[in-house]
């Protein structure tokens, strides 16, 4: 359901911020060397949507990938814009498509239907959150807060619109992110039991600081947004919110 989903912890408001697009793989003006490893590179390791259409033959060639790579970068981003300041379900494909100025063929051949292109938006940032969600659990209790800001700075800087999509998410799109969603709750949920313990957590609880950072953590983010001084104050309204007394002092 979406009020369980915990990086917007409910957030429906418009948002204007874009975040940068990705771009292509330029292979203008290379030697053959070059060229060739490209080639190799690209056709061994781009994403499947890229490398592998949902109708034709694989795609072996560095330009055709290339421009395939802009338009599903130019998806993702006009589609993720729109449903953030729309909701999902005053969206539809064809609104997608115009935004974009591409075609139905261009975006079938990415996606079956729009529930597809959010969790291609989404399953990058709940992926890399949920790594680097297992790398702090070999950190010290003192260290884990801080690390989990500094995550969410990082996933706002390069996916700001992804985050806040999950707050206009209904719940016809959870089953295509559903996974890679638990897979992140399970691994953020874990991280306060230690802090807990060491009686680290401004609410006592394990429970508590988890739902605190699921209702706070992407509005704050959004609060702060543009201001020179973002990350310091989103660092220290977060170890408020979260942190003791005793935990501040080792932020």
């Amino acid at each position: 359901m979406p009020a369980r989903l915990y990086f917007s912890g409910g957030l429906n408001e418009v948002n204007t911020h874009k975040p940068p697009s990705c771009g292509g793989l330029c292979v203008k003006g290379l030697n053959h060397t070059l060229l060739s490893f490209l080639y190799n590179y690209v056709y061994f390791f781009m994403t499947d949507a890229i490398s592998q259409p949902r109708t034709g033959r694989v795609i072996r060639s560095p330009r055709v990938a290339e421009k395939r790579s802009r338009l599903y970068a130019a998806l993702l981003e006009v589609g993720t814009g729109l449903f953030v300041e729309r909701g999902v379900a005053k969206v539809s494909v064809e609104d997608i498509i115009a935004a974009a100025g591409t075609s139905r063929a261009t975006f079938y051949g990415f996606f079956a239907n729009k529930a597809e292109l959010i969790a291609a938006a989404l399953g990058p940032v709940f992926e890399t959150a949920a790594a680097r969600m297992r790398e702090l659990q070999s950190v010290s209790a003192e260290a884990v807060i801080p690390g989990i800001i500094d995550l969410y700075l990082e996933l706002w800087a390069h996916n700001a619109n992804a985050m806040l999509l999950i707050g206009v998410l209904d719940e016809s799109v959870f089953p295509y992110i559903a996974d890679a969603h638990n897979d992140y709750v399970q691994n953020l949920a874990s991280l306060f039991d230690q802090p807990a313990a060491c009686g680290l957590l401004r609410s006592g609880s394990a429970d508590y600081a988890f739902r605190v950072l699921g209702r706070t953590a992407v509005p704050l983010l959004r609060a702060y947004h543009g201001h020179p001084e973002m990350e310091q104050l989103y660092r220290e309204s977060m170890l408020a919110l979260l942190t003791s007394h005793k935990g501040e002092n080792h932020g």
